[in-house]
């Protein structure tokens, strides 16, 4: 299994909320998107691929007064044939 970190920089119930998060999250230099989930607008950041990535970028976030969540997500590495 590959270890792959997501960080979720905010939920908001509103769409434009949201998106005024990613604006600022994009002027930073981070990549993030949004996700809909149940009614909720999840913004993330990643998949990053490594701890260092998602350390520098959570401690980005932190800098800026932005609370954030880190998440981890595993994936199944399928050996090539």
């Amino acid at each position: 299994y590959a270890t792959h970190y997501l960080i979720q920089a905010g939920a908001f119930r509103r769409y434009d909320r949201a998106e005024e998060q990613l604006v600022s999250l994009t002027l930073l230099d981070l990549e993030p998107s949004i996700e809909e989930d149940k009614g909720w607008y999840r913004v993330l950041i990643g998949p990053l691929k490594t701890r260092g990535g998602m350390t520098a970028a959570k401690e980005r976030l932190l800098e800026n007064g932005i609370d954030a969540q880190v998440l981890t997500e595993k994936t199944r590495i399928r050996p090539k044939n």
